[in-house]
């Protein structure tokens, strides 16, 4: 199988799982809002961003040695690198995990103006977070990317019908939601046949030195955990210093909405890494010119994404919300805009990836973090939320182009930049056309713009990659 049809194959069917559990997610949303309010969002995501940067710090980038060790001649010994790697990180974790519970116990959380509930949600979301990552990430290195997408959708699915059954029977604050996500991502790693205990109970017979090189692969991604929690997360905490509960709750269900845009960005993050690699190990001169090609075509189906969720993602809480959270509406497209980033992000740093040189991406990282927290609080306290939503693509723009210029300088793709730059500029001018509403009616504003979208993503498609766009159009003239 060639990298080109492996990757869209594999990214095309994490697509539709990760796309049906986003439409489940869309059909339970109207019973949430109305149930819960703003509020319990608001309170959740403070959580969320604590967890976020807890499990961040825990994993400190292992996945990311865990990778090219398991696909590359980096340690002599495959399975003893990851039985190193899954004890690794079950120790961080533990310690984590014992940390936030012994600052609730001694009421420190509490002088941060947290309620008794958080530092429980975020203990609860560390420890389902992080082994759901290394049950994927043990997954991926194994190309089983159907049972990948069948714990996607059981994940989805039973989360959120167990927040609606939660949100009905028991309570309407935080709670719901978050033992929602935590049954789904158990449901997840049921699926992909639970935690291996091999790993766990036996050491990886690895030298020092070999298990040293592992972190140092991972090194600087541990580094960078703070950063990407200060461009991904901080925006709340920031909204929710100098804002309030109930702004902050419409702009964490807006980003969820937003977060529509992951939806390809997410398949070719599972993807990418280990089927480049396999094929620059196999053939490294070849790989730069197949690497190039590929990489403007992912490149355009995330700039499509956006275009999707930065058209349709207003309507879409317009359609579904209550009225309550339909100002969030506006915070869209610069939310689908850093998540579009955020994902280049990860198909930038491929020469520096293949090079086993991340250094340059973890200075990228702290300069880009430096500049969204300054932004996010001039634009916060001028602006309100809209400002956090627009300082995201700023943040994360900066340290994807900084990480490709990098990436290139150590490894350089053969990427075709003149119909990718004409495609960008399509692509950004009709989202921006279809951001505010063509309709009083969100369902006949959602059907103006499907033929403007989807002509503009087919012209795009066309310019950025002819023979895929001449063979799907083949195909559906056939079958139509």
């Amino acid at each position: 199988m060639s990298l080109s049809t492996s990757v869209i194959g594999n990214t095309a069917l994490l697509t539709f799982a990760s796309g049906f559990v986003r439409l489940f997610s869309i059909a339970t949303a109207p019973i949430l809002t109305s149930l819960l309010g703003p509020v319990p969002y608001g309170v959740v995501a403070l959580a969320g961003t604590a967890s976020a940067l807890l499990t961040t710090l825990a994993i400190m980038g292992i996945e990311t040695g865990y990778a090219r060790a398991f696909l590359s001649d980096v340690t002599s010994d495959r399975r003893g690198a990851e039985r190193f790697c899954w004890r690794f990180v079950a120790t961080t974790t533990m310690l984590s995990t014992v940390a936030i519970l012994v600052a609730w116990w001694t009421g420190v959380c509490a002088r941060f103006g947290w309620t008794q509930d958080i530092p429980l949600m975020v203990a609860t979301s560390v420890v389902t977070m992080n082994a759901s990552t290394m049950v994927v990430s043990r997954a991926r290195l194994r190309g089983d990317y159907q049972r990948i997408a069948v714990a996607a959708i059981a994940n989805g699915v039973l989360g959120a019908g167990t927040m609606v059954v939660l949100a009905f029977v028991w309570r309407r604050d935080g709670w719901p939601l978050v033992i929602g996500a935590a049954t789904g991502l158990i449901a997840g790693i049921a699926v992909l046949r639970g935690i291996p205990l091999g790993p766990l109970v036996r050491a990886s017979e690895l030298s020092r030195q070999e298990r040293w090189r592992i972190v140092q692969l991972g090194l600087p991604m541990a580094l960078t955990a703070p950063m990407y929690w200060v461009l991904g997360s901080s925006d709340r905490w920031i909204i929710g210093l100098l804002q309030d509960e109930h702004v902050l709750g419409v702009y964490s269900f807006a980003y969820g909405v937003g977060n529509f845009a992951s939806l390809i960005n997410a398949a070719v993050i599972q993807t990418w890494l280990p089927e480049t690699s396999r094929a620059f190990d196999a053939d490294p001169e070849a790989a730069p010119r197949t690497i190039g090609v590929l990489w403007a075509r992912m490149y355009a189906l995330m700039a499509v994404a956006w275009l999707v969720v930065a058209a349709a993602g207003g309507d879409v809480i317009r359609l579904l919300a209550a009225p309550q959270f339909h100002a969030g509406a506006a915070y869209i497209p610069w939310i689908a805009g850093g998540i579009f980033f955020y994902g280049l992000y990860h198909t930038a740093n491929t020469g520096l990836l293949l090079r086993n040189d991340l250094r340059p991406a973890a200075a990228w990282w702290l300069c880009g973090a430096l500049l969204s927290v300054s932004l996010n609080f001039v634009l916060v306290s001028r602006i309100g939320a809209l400002g956090a939503a627009i300082t995201a693509p700023i943040g994360f723009g900066f340290i994807s182009g900084g990480v490709m210029w990098s990436s290139q300088r150590r490894l350089r793709l053969e990427i075709p930049w003149r119909p990718l730059g004409a495609a960008t500029v399509l692509i950004l001018a009709t989202g921006l056309a279809c951001a505010r509403p063509w309709h009083a009616s969100a369902l006949a504003s959602l059907a103006m713009k499907v033929p403007v979208g989807a002509a503009a993503a087919a012209v795009a498609l066309r310019w950025v990659a002819p023979t895929w766009f001449r063979a799907t159009l083949r195909l559906a003239l056939r079958r139509g």
